[in-house]
């Protein structure tokens, strides 16, 4: 499978890895493994959405599953933004669960700051701010988060 990725034939890498995964189902590697060709090689967000959901039910610690799914649901056109942020909260809690500095994830910050942002609400907006300021204490200059920040003070 991974000759396959290599060689940038994603369709074979995946047929594949899904043998992998009948072989070996609970496989995180196999399972992010899936998920990231299909969402980002392959760009089919219904299949590589499906993977992330088995490798987020599969291996009960690793916060990036519901990180990428999260991602999936903010950069929906329209946003998701109900689904964006439960799938962002899921992933800050098993980054608190394992210690994982959020500093680490700033994306992850700024995908709920923006998700907050999306419901145009004072209380929502005064959510949103929380975030982008938890954000640029980690980042001081992320461009995303200050623009964000500029519009939810106005």
């Amino acid at each position: 499978a991974f000759s396959y990725i290599k060689m940038n034939d994603f369709t074979k890498a995946v047929e594949y890895l899904e043998l992998m995964y009948k072989l070996k189902p609970d496989s995180p590697f196999v399972l992010k493994t899936l998920s990231t060709t299909y969402l980002f090689q392959i760009k089919n967000r219904e299949k590589g959405m499906e993977w992330l959901r088995k490798w987020a039910d599969t291996d009960t610690k690793d916060y990036e599953p519901y990180k990428w799914i999260g991602f999936i649901y903010i950069s929906e056109k329209p946003p998701k933004k109900e689904q964006a942020i439960e799938a962002l909260t899921k992933c800050l809690q098993r980054m608190e669960a394992n210690g994982v500095d959020k500093c680490k994830e700033i994306d992850v910050i700024t995908w709920m700051a923006q998700a907050l942002s999306f419901y145009d609400t004072l209380d929502k907006d005064e959510e949103a701010l929380k975030w982008v300021n938890r954000g640029l204490q980690c980042a001081p200059n992320n461009e995303t988060l200050k623009n964000l920040k500029e519009n939810l003070d106005l």
